[in-house]
């Protein structure tokens, strides 16, 4: 059963994730389009307040997914870094849009994209310092109930985000100084989310396999567990463990649940 709580920071993070990519892959767009038809400084102007609109989801979603609680959280060194490249990001990409609006100089537009990765990278560099990394609160903040056993995993995936994020940091960066204005424009419209689909896609093959985790049982599940069976390895085993555990916890809850519901209603019938 998925609680209301779940059911809005999944609402959430959907909302921020569609968002994320509409602009990513529409900025260069409005870009070339909006330099042409309104010049830089007017862009410049909308998109500043494009982002003060949304700012506040922005916050609620950082706040829920970076300060999510979980059995190992804590103030520890990884927090405070975390503060500072949000707080970092968060005087970048205005001081950015202000230069673009004071110069008319498009080159600042397109050095967005640049800061927006380069903040991303520090957001996941910086978790690795906490106890619980960032896909790991990501994941906890959407399943409350994940194993203990994907902690480390989650360590190393946010570690290979960080890394993506900086160099295609890097790239962007040189294309909007260096590069052509076409070569910049492919690059970040669908060259960054084209990589970042088959990232998803070979993490998915890779962590399926690994864990083996068929909770939800359905046909990806199924397929899966034909040609890749949970009882053929250490870890596989442990998710299954773990499934059957977590199964019978909520049979139990369920069936105090009903338990509860019955001895409430007067209207029963007594034993």
């Amino acid at each position: 059963m998925i609680s209301g709580e779940q059911r809005r920071n999944r609402l959430i993070v959907g909302a921020l994730g569609v968002a994320t990519v509409a602009l990513l892959v529409g900025y260069p767009l409005m870009v070339t389009s909006g330099r042409d038809a309104m010049g830089v400084r007017p862009l410049a102007l909308m998109l500043v307040g494009m982002g003060a609109l949304l700012a506040p989801l922005t916050r609620r979603f950082l706040r829920r997914t970076l300060g999510a609680e979980t059995g190992r959280s804590g103030p520890g060194p990884g927090r405070g870094k975390r503060n500072r490249v949000l707080v970092v990001g968060a005087l970048c990409i205005p001081t950015v849009l202000g230069l673009a609006i004071a110069s008319g100089e498009r080159v600042f537009l397109q050095l967005v994209p640049a800061v927006v990765y380069g903040i991303t990278a520090g957001i996941f560099a910086a978790s690795l310092g906490a106890p619980v990394s960032l896909m790991e609160r990501a994941v906890r903040t959407l399943i409350p109930s994940a194993p203990e056993f994907i902690a480390e995993y989650c360590r190393g995936l946010t570690r290979f985000w960080a890394w993506f994020f900086a160099g295609a940091a890097a790239i962007a960066a040189a294309l909007a100084v260096a590069g052509p204005a076409t070569y910049w424009t492919a690059f970040t419209t669908w060259g960054v989310p084209a990589a970042m689909v088959v990232v998803w896609v070979v993490e998915f093959a890779v962590r399926k396999t690994r864990f083996r985790y068929y909770y939800i049982g359905g046909p990806i599940d199924r397929v899966w567990a034909h040609f890749f069976p949970a009882e053929a390895t250490p870890l596989g085993r442990q998710s299954l463990a773990y499934i059957r555990k977590r199964r019978e916890q909520l049979r139990r809850e369920q069936a105090e649940a009903t338990r509860g519901e019955v001895q409430e209603d007067p209207k029963s019938p007594s034993r």
